[in-house]
């Protein structure tokens, strides 16, 4: 997964995708951990990123890291997909 570093490390993922295809997408709301952006957006990259208040910021650096064992750690992310297998 791709943010499960930049989640570790304690920052917010940036997302610029034309169509997003994030894991655990039915449980979670990426929008509460993650910045979501399309390609047309990357010009105003910066204004949108300056409009997150800094306790929206941490907010997401929290959620992000109250998940990331459940869901993103290799022993995490195993439990999840052996989870839907059963």
């Amino acid at each position: 997964f791709p943010s499960h570093d930049t989640m570790q490390l304690g920052s917010v993922p940036v997302y610029i995708s034309d169509e997003h295809y994030l894991p655990w997408s039915d449980e979670l709301d990426w929008n509460e951990y993650c910045v979501l952006i399309h390609p047309t957006q990357i010009d105003q990259l910066k204004d949108i990123l300056l409009n997150y208040s800094d306790e929206r910021i941490n907010r997401m650096v929290r959620n992000a890291q109250s998940l990331y064992s459940e869901y993103f750690s290799l022993p995490g992310a195993c439990n999840q997909i052996a989870g839907r297998l059963l």
